[in-house]
């Protein structure tokens, strides 16, 4: 058996002189089933002994091929005493008298030899023809179909329609075996492969003598699996060759599976296996080479260097060459037809190509000039002639990791012309690439792209970002074949981040999954079947990853970062090295626990806003814990003073201020409650249960994790179960089941509703009340398509929760932190009446004898003064920073309730409590505070919680509290284990610890175990099968404290899943209890955006007469925030904005809890918001409550989304009319859309941008007036909204009525400028949403024309190869990093910007607001430039784009991070308005020209003498300007200039026109009083030219 690729053996089954031992060399008897056709039968085997296990059971059959083994159990959990066995039928008969011997491995068992019965399943046996079934179009097929391959070739796409082939075997039947195998069951593929690797060159290989000869090439036997899940295929080519062969070319989009197979089938059953299948002796796979030894000691990268000998890169080479041969096609092309009902469709290439093996890459040229290749190496190859920057090389290889760039296609053209552009400009442009995900086939086709050179610096400087909040953050996916690396973005920061924050960049966020595609990396039930991937997880952790020139290597990791199966990387400097670092957070000396010590060093890990301490060190006191027993009362709790909690919530700006915070201060962490008894000031007290660490830098310094708030909590798969368990009623659940439909359904019909129901159930990070406050403000009756497409989004995401996860909303219910009453007031948990077990003999306990809690939340039943929810409920306002307080009323919930914490799977962590009202206690709101007084603690007896930062739920729905006969259940003791002690914590032991955490973490298994066995077993979660789960579980949860994992035994595997945990190809069954009546219940809905309802007439009609000026800037920031947001989006695989404004994300997280997921979103969210945030609101000159000034720009902002929507939705029809024309009979405002003529949330603008300031929006909106608000919403429109929502999920998805007319386009000043779409003169991209289809880039050039460069021709240097482009639009030097003006260089003037764009209106010379000189310089600028285009109003692409080399920095000189920057001399004066800037900069174009060489003073000098004498001259134009077209500006208009300039040598990048806008456009402080100066001081010479001009 173990020498067949797909665990077969031969054709019959076995042999008949090789019987199986269990047939005690009977005579085998003729099967009656033999030449029938079967391809499986079932053996059943009983009366066996307890002890039988499936590794008994394999060895008494074999040599026969087993597929499967499965001893029963009953429903109680209990050996059954038989056993079913599935296997190929063999040509003889060992069953004929019902009997069987077995052989028992367990010594302990009081005999070894057992004789059970045994008989053949007569209904068990399965031909091929019945084991099949029907494909999604109801065709049938078989359930497995199996072809011999005569080839398999691996590699990469070259060109289009080019593969590469660079390892390749053909099927000689004795050494080489391939095989496919297509299983439409489990909808893969599986290609069988046996083959021999050969040493390519020995060791000391040489010619050999006589004496010594050369000794042969070492060969390996590799006999492997590759697993492709239909998903996955991209693209099937078919080529027809000569003699009726057949080639088939599979493209992948993600690497596959690899599995090898393993010799001895007996070593995959592990001790007290009840179950086994045949496919467990496959092992994956992530390496294929001769020298597994050499692989494991490299670092990793994505130029994976292998050792001497074949081998495989099984990451890179996704693409597979499947040779057929002619008595094999026919079966191929039955394939073919049943995948095209699969949406896989093969397609006929005839002109596709197999291109050689060519070694040659961009790694040898980079790598050479690093010095990193031998010399034999790269001595063919080109050096460059300068290094790639870090930045560079690293964005290259983030472009080269998701396959959008190849290697072998970035030639010494390529990399000679990335070299020879700046830095900044390079990585931009990379960034760019990497943003569009396309694959491009000719990398030289960048340089020339217009939408490359245009998204030059739409990035916001960093003097936009809060450094404190948040920082710049690369990312790797460490995977089992590969390694993906992402664009740096925007992470929330913490003590390390902030305290290196020079080297940020040197900072790596490592993470390791699986396969892309497939998620987390497990260890499955047996983790030796997937030990490889865990060794190259190690592998990168102790050697380190190559990147971009650079050597990371392991810093550390925090307990969220563990949960995710990730960690910090750095990358050592001479001065600074990770030990440095691990040094300075802490004296870690003392912890000798592994687990403990990496907890540890997490603590400073952990994201945190550090509060300012105004100079002022926290005073800091210690106050004992209280402790009864071997419990603590107060662990992890303080306490803070009421000035100090002030503090905290005005810098973090929350609405009111917070009765608790969640913090690290130093080595401390925990939760600080607000008391009166805390001495006014800076004053916090630490417990000693606080105190982890000792440190000597940042022990005063309070960081803040989260403050207090109350969501509403809900149900879950787990809660249900135990409260079924402890007796309340199915009748409950669907009950509310009912009223949670109910309420979703009316959402989307009734706004007084949506709001009731959106404030009932708030979720964790309080957006439903932001929700609420827009349905509030109208937005949803103006069917506004943000706020519309929210609730969609909102109800989609419950609905889904509802299905996958039960997770129902409780309106008598709060999710808040729990604390501890310091006044010793409410009653504690004694054991006489903590209740009795179900069936005890004990009384019920009386409500008196209860624990007593209290709770004090916001009182959602009361309306607060103002009618803004959101204000009102104290919470972390993340999009309305600085929003107003509001009168909001709390009460104080008293009766019995029912608390607990997440996850809970013992009967005993669900608690009955009774809720006090405690005058005493009044000041604390949104959090449970627990008694501290008793026998133990309520937080330790609900699933082993502590104070420390743990949320707790809290019902007092009285349908919810168990009956009384059943009282609480006893807790669990939730004592945890402790690994053994080291005499040193090394980097080494942290490591290991990673790698095994990753390995051992069982805990999703457990969970799902626990639940599939509580639905299945009698007494439910009370089955001692479940209450040993739920102590594993407590095990699993405490692994990354205690460092001792929780080993899932085998026995406590399920054989059976109900229905609704969707465990598709497991042995499901349909289960009637109450997660099973929900599930069938509830139907899931898809999100859809709505983006052609209209925008709110409120808004975009508050400001008819918005400034121009105002539009460009808004627009100019929401490019910049549209690319902030699109990084974070694909940084944390998201689909919608919507998503990722909410936190409602639709896709399970690739690692990790939705619960952290949402979290985490949030927080990464609300740095955004934030930032973008203060941008604005500099550049609106105002603040956020202010909105005489606010508004206009807000209005701005609402416009410029708006008619970016317009404008795509005006480019998708426009295509789509242009691919499919209507015909005239059709009405297109009738007709249904299909989802392909939607604008879809992939392709489509983000409109997010205006609602950062939901709460101003709100404002804005409910302050429009009367007459405004009747056109908008009158009761016409009234009627139709409600016409239109007879359905709740029903959208407007259809095309607009109508196309954008041209004056409406100019309007929008959307136009296109060198082939680069423009909008108020921002560079817009609309591939995305113009209808294009379009696979990949480069399909009209001819794939086969295009040949790498490796080497320099003959006489050629290397500026000569640099492609022109680059040539043309060199730039500007960056400054060096010391200096200390950041931002002067990359602000400008727009009128600036407009006249370099042609922007320039000749209706303003005939309204008088030029003067005849100035109106004869602009007319022959016009036409000098015109004559560039051709005249037809287009620009011709010359290759300079005017954007391209403007920096557009968004921030004023309002900016506080920009008022006492250094001015540098060639600012030019500020002028009232930006119309001046025309006319002076015609002047200047002119007066540059015409001045004689010696009087040809410096650009900007000349500039800010003009302004002094235009100043009172100048008029406004942007009132009476009618555009023009624009034109393109060609460099050589300047030059005579240029020639001047070219005298200078300092000066040598003054002859480009780009470096000259650069110096131009260098900042507005200060430019009024720097043009006065110089207005009193120019020369004569000056003074004649001023005069001539004006």
């Amino acid at each position: 058996m173990a020498g067949h690729v797909d665990g077969s053996t031969t054709k019959n089954g076995s042999a008949a002189e090789n019987p199986p031992s269990g047939a005690e060399n009977k005579p085998p008897h003729p099967a009656a089933w033999r030449g029938r056709g079967f391809v499986s039968m079932t053996l059943i085997l009983g009366s066996l002994p307890p002890q039988t296990t499936t590794l008994d059971i394999h060895k008494s059959m074999m040599p026969l091929t087993i597929t499967s083994i499965d001893i029963l159990e009953d429903n109680r959990g209990e050996h059954s005493g038989t056993a079913r066995v599935r296997m190929v039928p063999p040509d003889h008969d060992y069953w004929y008298d019902r009997c069987w011997r077995l052989e028992l491995e367990d010594t302990t068992a009081p005999y070894r030899i057992a004789r059970v019965s045994a008989r053949v399943d007569n209904y068990g046996f399965r031909s091929a023809t019945e084991e099949s079934i029907k494909t999604p179009l109801n065709k049938w097929v078989p359930a497995r179909k199996e072809i011999e391959l005569a080839l398999l070739g691996q590699g990469f796409m070259r060109q289009k329609r080019a593969m590469m082939v660079m390892d390749q075997v053909e099927h000689d039947g004795e050494d080489v075996l391939v095989k496919l195998r297509v299983n439409f069951r489990c909808r893969d593929l599986s290609i069988f492969v046996t083959r021999v690797l050969e040493e390519t060159s020995p060791p000391n290989s040489g010619e050999g003598t006589n004496d010594n000869p050369r000794p042969p090439p070492r060969r390996l036997k590799a006999e492997y699996r590759i697993d492709i899940r239909f998903s996955w295929v991209k693209n099937i080519w078919e080529q027809q060759l000569p003699g009726g062969r057949l080639c088939v070319a599979l493209a992948l989009d993600s690497p596959p599976e690899y599995w090898r197979i393993t010799r001895d089938a007996t070593q995959t059953h592990g001790s007290g296996r009840t179950s086994w299948n045949n496919m467990e002796q496959w092992v994956r796979m992530a390496y294929l080479t001769m020298n597994q030894r050499a692989v494991r000691d490299a670092s990793v990268s994505l130029n994976g260097v292998f050792p001497e000998g074949q081998a495989v890169d099984l990451g890179r080479w996704t693409v597979f060459r499947l040779g057929f041969r002619p008595s094999t096609v026919g079966d191929w092309q039955d394939v073919a037809g049943a995948l095209r009902d699969y949406d896989l469709r093969a397609k006929p290439s005839p002109e596709f190509r197999f291109l050689p093996r060519d070694d040659r890459t961009m790694w040898d040229c980079v790598q050479a000039d690093h010095g990193a290749l031998p010399m034999s190496a790269a001595s063919n190859m080109h050096h460059l002639s300068r290094r790639l920057s870090y930045d560079v090389a690293y964005q290259l290889e983030v472009c080269i990791s998701h396959n959008i760039l190849n290697e072998s296609t970035l030639d010494v053209v390529f990399l000679e012309s990335l070299a020879a552009l700046t830095p900044d400009r390079a990585t931009r442009m990379l960034e760019y690439v990497a943003e569009r995900g396309k694959r491009i086939y000719q990398p030289h086709s960048i340089f020339r792209d217009p939408r490359a050179a245009s998204y030059w610096r739409k990035s916001p400087p960093d003097a936009s970002l809060d450094k404190d909040r948040a920082v710049y953050i690369r990312k790797a996916i460490v995977t089992p074949t590969t390694i993906i690396y992402s664009t740096p973005a925007l992470e929330p920061g913490n003590r390390v981040l902030r305290h290196f924050r020079e080297h940020h960049d040197r900072f790596l966020r490592v993470q390791f999954t699986d396969e892309l595609l497939i998620g987390r990396l497990s260890g499955g039930r047996d983790g030796r079947r997937t030990d490889e991937c865990f060794v190259r997880a190690f592998r990168a952790l102790k050697n380190g990853i190559c990147v971009g020139g650079r050597w990371f290597e392991f810093l550390a990791f925090g307990n969220s970062q563990l949960r995710e199966n990730s960690t910090y990387f750095f990358a050592p400097t001479e001065l600074v090295s990770c030990q440095d670092i691990r040094d300075w957070m802490g004296d870690f000396r003392s912890i000798k626990t592994v687990a403990k010590y990496a907890a540890r060093l997490g603590q400073c890990l952990s994201t945190t806003r550090p509060v300012p301490t105004f100079g002022v060190p926290t005073t800091v006191q210690r106050i004992a814990d209280v402790e009864h027993g071997r419990f603590c009362f107060t662990d992890g709790v303080g306490k803070i003073s009421k000035w100090w909690a002030r503090v905290i919530a005005s810098h973090l700006r929350v609405d009111n201020v917070p009765s608790a915070v969640q913090f690290r201060m130093g080595g401390c962490k925990g939760i600080l409650v607000v008391w009166p008894d805390v001495p006014s000031g800076q004053v916090v007290q630490i417990r000693p249960s606080q105190e982890k660490f000792p440190t000597l830098d940042n022990a005063n310094i309070l960081e803040i994790v989260r403050c207090s708030e109350t969501a509403t909590a809900t149900l879950n798969q787990q809660t249900i179960i135990l409260l079924s368990t402890l007796g309340v009623p199915l009748s409950v659940f669907l009950d509310l089941l009912h009223e949670e439909l109910a309420g979703l359904d009316a959402v989307m019909n009734d706004p007084q509703k949506a709001v009731d129901q959106l404030m009932v159930r708030v979720d964790q990070n309080h957006i439903t009340p932001m929700i609420a406050d827009m349905v509030t403000a109208g937005f949803m009756t103006s069917d506004e398509p943000f706020v519309w497409s929210m609730l969609q989004l909102w109800r989609s995401w419950t609905l889904k929760a509802l299905k996958e996860k039960a997770r129902i909303s409780v309106e008598k219910s709060a999710f808040v932190l729990g604390c501890v009453d310091e006044t010793d007031t409410l009653r504690g948990h004694t054991q006489p009446c903590g209740g009795t077990r179900r069936n005890g003999a004990g009384e019920p306990p009386e409500p008196p004898e209860l624990p007593q809690i209290f709770l004090q939340i916001p009182d959602l039943t009361s309306k607060p003064q103002g009618g803004v929810h959101i204000l009102t409920r104290g919470s972390n306002n993340r999009h309305n920073v600085g929003a107003a307080k509001g009168g909001q009323t709390y009460r104080v919930i008293t009766g019995f309730c029912l608390v607990g914490r997440n996850p809970s799977l013992h009967p005993g962590d669900l608690r009955v409590v009774e809720a006090v009202d405690v005058p005493a206690l009044h000041h604390l709101r949104d959090v449970v505070v627990f008694p501290r007084t008793g026998d133990r603690d309520i937080p330790s007896m609900c699933s082993g919680g502590d104070l420390d930062g743990d949320d707790y739920f809290v019902f007092w729905d009285e349908r919810l509290l168990p009956p009384r006969k059943f009282g609480n259940y006893d807790a669990m003791n939730y004592d945890a284990a402790r690994e053994p002690d080291v005499d040193e914590v090394t980097p080494r032991h942290l490591i290991s610890f990673f790698v095994q955490h990753m390995k051992h973490d069982t805990l999703p298994r457990i969970a799902m175990s626990h639940r599939a066995y509580a639905d299945q077993l009698e007494d439910s979660a009370m089955n001692p099968r479940c209450l040993e789960l739920a102590q594993l579980h407590s095990q699993a949860v405490d692994y990354a404290k205690t460092g001792v994992p929780a080993l899932m035994p085998h026995r406590l595997a399920p054989k059976g899943w109900p229905h609704w945990m969707g465990r598709t190809f497991k042995r499901t069954y349909h289960s009637r209890s109450a997660l099973g009546q929900i599930y069938d219940e509830v139907q899931v809905e898809t999100f859809e955006p709505a983006y052609d309802k209209p925008f709110d007439k409120r808004i975009l009609e508050q400001y008819p007469d918005l400034d121009a000026d105002l539009m460009r800037r808004a627009r100019r920031i929401k490019t910049q925030y549209d690319l902030a947001l699109r990084r974070a989006m694909a940084q944390k695989d998201i689909e919608s904005e919507f998503e990722m404004w909410s936190g409602f994300a639709m896709n399970k997280p690739r690692v990790g809890s939705d619960y952290k997921a949402a979290e985490n979103l949030a927080r990464l969210f609300r740095v955004i918001t934030t930032r973008f945030r203060r941008v604005c609101l500099r550049e609106a000159g105002g603040d956020s409550q202010d909105l005489a000034k606010l508004g206009p720009f807000l209005a701005a902002m609402y416009k410029v989304t708006s008619e970016e929507v317009r404008i795509a939705l005006h480019e998708f029809a426009l295509a789509k009319k242009r691919a499919r024309p209507v015909p005239a009979d059709i009405d297109n405002e009738t007709s249904a859309a299909s989802p392909e003529d939607r604008l879809s949330h992939h392709s489509a603008p983000l409109i997010s941008f205006p609602w950062i300031f939901s709460r101003e929006l709100c404002s804005l909106a409910t302050t429009a007036d009367s007459a405004c608000a009747a056109d908008t919403i009158g009761c016409d429109d009234k009627a139709k909204a409600t016409d239109n929502k007879t359905k709740p999920t029903e959208t407007n998805t259809g095309q607009p009525d109508r196309l954008l007319t041209a004056s409406e386009l100019r309007a929008m000043e959307y136009r296109v400028v060198n082939g680069v779409p423009t909008h108020y003169g921002i560079p817009l991209d609309i591939s995305a949403y113009d209808g294009s289809r379009e696979e990949e880039e480069g399909a009209d050039m001819d794939a086969g024309e295009y040949e790498p460069m490796w080497t320099l021709p003959p006489g050629k240097s290397e500026s000569d190869v640099v492609i022109e482009m680059v040539a043309s639009t060199k730039t500007k030097p960056e400054k060096p990093e010391e200096s200390d003006n950041d931002d002067g260089e990359q602000a400008y003037k727009d009128a600036d910007y407009d006249f370099f764009t042609g922007r320039v209106s000749s209706r303003a010379i005939h309204r008088g607001q030029l003067s005849h000189q100035q109106a004869k310089l602009l007319r022959q600028l016009q036409t000098s430039m015109a004559d560039k285009t051709g005249g037809n109003g287009h620009a011709v692409d010359h290759g300079n784009f005017p954007w391209a080399e403007m920096e557009d920095d968004i921030l004023s000189t309002t900016s506080e991070e920009s008022r006492d920057e250094k001015v540098p001399e060639t600012i030019i004066i500020k002028r009232e308005d930006d119309e001046e800037d025309e006319v002076v900069q015609a002047a200047v174009e002119k007066a540059t020209h015409e001045l004689p060489g010696g009087l040809a003073k410096p650009l900007v000098q000349t500039t800010e003498i003009i302004r002094a004498h235009t100043t009172a001259r100048s008029a406004s134009l942007l009132d009476t300007i009618d555009t023009v077209e624009p034109v393109a500006l060609s460099q050589d208009v300047h030059d005579d200039a240029d020639d001047e300039d070219d005298e200078n040598d300092e000066n040598d990048d003054e002859n480009d026109i780009f470096a000259t806008i650069d110096n131009l456009f260098g900042g507005r402080e200060k430019r009024a009083k720097q043009g006065q100066k110089n207005a009193e001081h120019h020369s004569p010479e000056q003074a004649a030219t001023i005069a001539t001009l004006i």
